[in-house]
């Protein structure tokens, strides 16, 4: 089961917090931010 994952945008940086099961659903989070445009910075 996927847990919530907060999104929080801070001009061109992305945090990710909370949690997941497992691994794969942590690396899938962080890349669907790396889309976002103008993201310089994805802190997982």
């Amino acid at each position: 089961m996927v847990k919530k994952i907060e999104v929080v945008i801070s001009k061109y940086n992305i945090i990710l917090k909370g949690t997941v099961d497992y691994s794969y659903q942590k690396e899938l989070a962080s890349r669907i931010a790396w889309k976002a445009t103008v993201v310089i910075n994805v802190d997982n």
